[in-house]
């Protein structure tokens, strides 16, 4: 894990995404940070000294061994991501939330919306008012329904254990008594986890999303990371994008959400046909 890119628009909330990403980058031992702006026309000077105030701002947190680039292009948000993410090799993108209003809604509009199911690595989304806080305890919500032999839990343990912070593996079980298919997935996440320290944790909730945050809040937990599907199937991708949309909106805590790899094995789905 060496670089990560952070899209910015250079509205107030996008450079407090950008100041708590960099503070983070620190933690994780990066070696670069990509800024990137997608404009709706040439680059202009204004452009240019933006980019080079927030550059200085960031270089403040990070010190000088961590090296700040940035790109402009007036490609679409989603396309200018994808590209950079391959041919600069992030291992990360940040975003981030305005406040307009209670439930919030996604910096970026639509496009951060569909960043949810599309973006090619994992996805940081910063709320608009976060302070950044050492990462001290992470809430990974785990739907034991979609455990994988293959999925991205290499990641996850490699980003707890950069921060040196204790990996809580919290379920939330919004409806009837758990069955063989959940103690199977216990039992693999379990092999997966144990050497890094995790515990574990298991909460009822008919709102999942709620469960999460009441988790993540009664356990002062900095961070949570979720796991979504993909598109195995429209509907089982709209309602976990859902999900993961409400949690987002909801909670004042920093998001990671990582991609199921849709090659994975899935271990236990009961729902599965």
């Amino acid at each position: 894990m060496k670089t990560m890119l952070i899209a910015t628009d250079f509205s107030a909330a996008a450079n407090n995404a950008a100041r708590y990403a960099a503070a983070l980058a620190a933690g994780l031992g990066l070696e670069r940070i990509l800024l990137y702006h997608a404009t709706a026309g040439q680059a202009s000077d204004h452009i240019a000294g933006l980019i080079d105030t927030l550059k200085t701002d960031l270089q403040q947190i990070l010190g000088a061994s961590v090296m700040i680039t940035a790109e402009i292009n007036s490609i679409s948000l989603l396309k200018g991501i994808r590209l950079l993410v391959k041919t600069h090799h992030a291992d990360m993108v940040v975003v981030g939330l305005t406040g307009e209003n209670k439930l919030g809604r996604l910096l970026m509009g639509s496009n951060t919306a569909r960043l949810l199911g599309s973006c090619p690595v994992p996805l940081l989304v910063i709320p608009a008012d976060c302070v950044f806080q050492s990462v001290k305890r992470i809430a990974f919500a785990c739907d034991f329904r979609n455990i994988t032999q293959d999925g991205p839990y290499v990641f996850i343990k490699d980003f707890a254990g950069r921060l040196g912070a204790e990996l809580m593996i919290v379920n939330v079980v919004s409806g009837g008594e758990p069955d063989d298919d959940f103690w199977k997935a216990d039992e693999v996440l379990h092999t997966l986890f144990d050497p890094a320290g995790a515990t574990y944790h298991y909460t009822g909730d008919m709102r999942v999303e709620h469960g999460i945050r009441s988790f993540s809040d009664s356990h002062e937990a900095q961070l949570v990371i979720v796991i979504a599907k993909g598109t195995r199937g429209f509907f089982s991708w709209q309602r976990h994008r859902s999900v993961i949309g409400k949690l987002t909106f909801m909670t004042d805590l920093p998001t990671v959400i990582v991609r199921l790899n849709s090659g994975s094995k899935i271990v236990a789905d009961k729902n599965r046909r």
